[in-house]
């Protein structure tokens, strides 16, 4: 349910009765499941970069990221470096290890990359505050987005409520698509 609810954020039709609105409901989404609870951590990273260069290579524009770890991986990081040249922006969360990632320690790729079409996203509560979960940092994290109980879809056509730097990155992703829409030449 994790990848409908980022797709919800990012591009659901709007239902009142739900009481959702994807922020670019007429975006088109291209989905591309790369993660299982049963694949190692080495596993799920070469799905994420095959599940990336397939993005890339099909005309993605933006690519929300609602995932990551704390280990460099030099085929990830020429991936975003391949998505840069390409000119797609790739918006990722800042991870929920409640820690200062830009302390070399606490560094959580993809956002410890430093690429310049790597926007990194930590999470606000509804106080506009840090979500005590999400982690912080004044040189690595770009900006911060609404993330505690944010209602979406998920399997099944039913809604619920999730927290974290996912959410908060589809709203970023999604605003993102919103300004490529009006204006295609951004890069």
């Amino acid at each position: 349910g994790h990848g409908t609810h980022v797709s919800g954020i990012l591009g659901a039709k709007v239902n009142t009765s739900a009481g959702i609105a994807g922020v670019a409901h007429k975006v088109s989404i291209m989905a591309v499941k790369y993660y299982s609870d049963r694949n190692t951590g080495a596993e799920n990273l070469r799905n994420s970069i095959k599940a990336l260069n397939w993005a890339i290579d099909h005309g993605a524009r933006i690519i929300n990221y609602s995932g990551g770890g704390p280990e460099f991986s030099k085929e990830e990081f020429e991936t975003i470096k391949r998505a840069r040249d390409k000119g797609v922006l790739v918006v990722a969360a800042a991870g929920n290890e409640r820690q200062n990632a830009d302390l070399p320690e606490n560094y959580y790729y993809p956002c410890a990359y430093r690429l310049e079409n790597n926007v990194c996203v930590a999470a606000t509560n509804i106080r506009n505050e840090l979500l005590p979960s999400s982690n912080w940092g004044k040189k690595l994290i770009d900006v911060a987005a609404p993330g505690e109980n944010i209602l979406s879809t998920t399997p099944g056509g039913r809604y619920a409520y999730m927290s974290g730097t996912s959410p908060a990155t589809a709203f970023v992703t999604g605003l993102a698509a919103l300004l490529l829409s009006h204006d295609r030449t951004l890069k």
